[in-house]
């Protein structure tokens, strides 16, 4: 298909007349091209958080067509999320909201969130939800790897030394 456009856009038209002194005239238009449907700040939502707690983010999903959005089903990792939409004006604004469930086991989660629509063009609208579930103490970055130098590598390269150091954040 086609590529989607949008954003800031400019562009310039010749309009041909029928008058003999002006034959063509020449328009500069611009315009802002609106997706159909906008998801703000972002399609997703990402989550730090302990075992105890249980954080909450709010997404606005912004229909930008003359016909009035209406949002179905929603279908999300139940285990993991508590998510509700409401209407801000009811066909154009809604207000998702997902609130992580306390007591999800330690680990790093990336799934999807769904939403069924009665648009055509878009029946399901997916939203990305990302969680990380730390311990009580972790480390930051979780893993360090130097990858593999000899020590003749770095006797003959003393500068590498400086390359073998890392600050690890303990939390």
């Amino acid at each position: 298909g086609r590529p989607v456009v949008t954003g800031p856009v400019e562009a310039t038209l010749a309009v041909h007349t029928s008058d003999a002194e002006q034959p063509a005239i020449t328009l500069r238009v611009k315009a802002v091209v609106k997706p159909p449907i906008v998801f703000v700040p972002y399609p997703a939502v990402f989550f730090s958080a302990y075992q105890d707690e249980h954080p909450e983010q709010v997404v606005r999903i912004v229909n930008n067509r003359q016909s009035p959005l209406e949002i179905g089903e929603i279908e999300y990792p139940k285990s993991h999320y508590e998510v509700t939409v409401d209407a801000v004006d009811a066909g154009k604004i809604y207000e998702l909201r997902v609130k992580v469930r306390p007591n999800i086991p330690l680990g790093r989660y990336v799934e999807q969130i769904a939403l069924s629509t009665n648009q055509p063009e878009n029946p399901h609208l997916l939203l990305g939800a990302n969680l990380l579930v730390k311990p009580d103490f972790y480390a930051f970055p979780e893993v360090i790897d130097f990858g593999s130098l000899g020590l003749e590598t770095l006797n003959r390269q003393p500068k590498l030394f400086a390359l073998l150091t890392q600050t690890i954040v303990l939390t």
